[in-house]
């Protein structure tokens, strides 16, 4: 049994309704005021991201509940406290500068709920919900809504969980097929005048293997639901042993109908499912998919969540967790996911918000590196940088390796390494098209004084036409990389460089490579908690 969650000392029971009382409130709350000192502590730690989202103590997973609501955005993730999963709370107006607020969902040990865990959320113009899977007592999905400024106060819609797990023996909240736990890791969406939610989950096979399934429930009042059937159809993009954990479904694209459902295998890692909503019978027509994270996803990309585009221009926003290990895990950048010119595909930006913290820049000259020589590019010196960069790699048989978080001495760094035409073959009208390969290897990149199971290299295919420069946005951050590509792909990972590898190279291999453009920016670090002077 979790140990009892001790409400008094991490949450006030009941906030003001008012914005304006609310930040008089929070001015004076405990909760805060801790933050305030545990934030300098975990800062002190050079390791520690400057402009990517971290809490001020504990261990943080999942983003959770991420939406838009009275002008601002709201994060939710999960935070371990002692030994007990809540929702810790931040919100931001620009999805870059956000500040931390006081736990938002917690268990209740009267409703036989252990830990707090996985969960989604729905904004309407009356009131936020959110789903999540209460871990522990009476397996479950949990409901709760909120309608003040901040959403501080939040309501269960039921006594226990709104959707009963396996051992409910009522017929309309049993999921056929699934694994147990029959459900969990839940979301909620309002369409067609009705809340639906989704359970993640799987669906057995005839050979006694699972795939991918998520389960659709109706509800008119957010309290009584209605088991409707699976809710993805033609899903051809799923592997033996997946799971739909972490699911969020949101609007994309210019079509009503059109919309992407992120997911997490617990096997494969991040993923995300292109698809047609067919409003009539409340079933995801799937029309493509894709993996995001190829290898580790423990230091990558991990269990994403997102958010419906607040101007309705069919572009959410999506963020995942960024795990270090002991050094202050963290949220990605925001991300701007597109329909790509192909349906089955997106491209990924990042969030133009980000650029507001760009400073101090400073541009290199074209320069061309000769095969097997390695130059230091000076003006790219720093661990919190913001690279723009265009390499023409098209030389018969050129590579390249950029060295990010490099040592003085060279010998420790992560290295990017670029190999144009050589990856997925395809047909592109009457021309046959090979994708550039990115592999990001941190096999040299750790301070051998501390633990670092996050050597696995990552890599992507990015579509690039021949003779097209390479054009990459590269964010280093203490020990976050994270990099974007002008075709709509992105990897990253988390590293342990030494104290001080700051630099960044370029090295040609096969034959010479050229920078044809380079601009370097310092980046305005984010971190802080609430004060006297927030208005929020």
């Amino acid at each position: 049994m979790a140990e009892k969650f001790d409400l008094d000392q991490y949450c006030s029971k009941t906030y003001p309704q008012t914005l304006e009382e609310q930040i008089a409130f929070l001015r004076d709350h405990p909760f805060l005021k801790n933050a305030r000192a545990a934030r300098a502590e975990r800062y002190a730690d050079y390791l520690t991201p400057r402009y990517h989202f971290v809490n001020a103590e504990g261990y943080m997973n999942d983003p959770n509940g991420f939406c838009y609501w009275n002008g601002r955005y709201h994060l939710f993730f999960q935070q371990l406290v002692g030994r007990v999963m809540v929702w810790g709370h931040a919100v931001s107006r620009d999805l870059v500068h956000w500040t931390e607020l006081p736990y938002a969902i917690h268990p209740d040990p009267t409703e036989n709920e252990e830990s707090s865990w996985s969960g989604g959320a729905c904004t309407t113009k009356d009131c936020a919900s959110i789903f999540y899977y209460g871990h522990g007592g009476h397996t479950g999905l949990y409901c709760q809504k909120s309608r003040d400024p901040l959403l501080l106060n939040w309501e269960r819609t039921t006594r226990g969980p709104a959707i009963a797990g396996d051992t409910s023996e009522e017929e309309t909240h049993r999921v056929p097929y699934a694994q147990y736990p029959a459900v969990y890791d839940g979301t909620v969406f309002f369409e067609n005048g009705k809340y639906y939610a989704i359970s993640a989950g799987v669906q057995r096979r005839a050979d006694d293997t699972f795939t991918r399934q998520e389960y659709l429930f109706s509800s008119d009042d957010l309290a009584s639901w209605h088991y409707e059937h699976p809710f993805l159809e033609d899903d051809a993009f799923n592997s033996i042993g997946d799971d739909g954990a972490c699911p969020y479904l949101v609007p994309i694209g210019q079509d009503p109908d059109s919309r992407i459902l992120l997911t997490y295998s617990h096997r494969f890692g991040p993923q995300y499912l292109l698809g047609r909503l067919d409003r009539e019978r409340m079933k995801l027509h799937i029309i493509g998919g894709e993996r995001i994270s190829n290898t580790s996803m423990w230091c990558g990309y991990m269990a994403p969540a997102a958010c419906a585009d607040k101007d309705g221009a069919g572009v959410p926003t999506a963020v995942y967790v960024m795990h270090s290990f002991g050094h202050g895990d963290c949220m990605s950048l925001p991300h701007k996911l597109y329909l790509s010119e192909f349906p089955q595909r997106i491209r990924v930006q990042v969030s133009p918000e980000v650029f507001t913290l760009r400073r101090n820049a400073r541009t290199v000259e074209p320069f061309t590196v000769s095969a097997g020589e390695e130059v230091v590019i000076d003006a790219a010196r720093g661990s919190c940088t913001e690279i723009d960069v265009s390499l023409d790699l098209w030389q018969q048989n050129a590579n390249a390796t950029l060295k990010l978080f490099r040592s003085e001495d060279g010998r420790q760094y992560t290295a990017l390494n670029l190999f144009p035409s050589c990856g997925d073959m395809y047909r592109l009208s009457d021309d046959w098209h090979v994708d550039c390969i990115l592999q990001l290897d941190p096999t040299n990149g750790s301070d051998p004084k501390r633990e670092c199971r996050a050597s696995v290299p990552e890599s992507i295919a990015v579509p690039l036409n021949y003779m097209q420069p390479l054009k990459l946005r590269i964010f280093l951050d203490q020990s976050v990389i994270e990099i974007f590509t002008e075709r709509g792909r992105s990897i990253a990972r988390r590293v342990l460089p030494p104290m001080g590898a700051d630099t960044v190279s370029l090295t040609a291999r096969g034959n010479s490579v050229s920078v044809r453009e380079m601009t370097v920016y310092d980046m305005e670090p984010i971190g802080k908690t609430f004060s006297d002077g927030d208005t929020l």
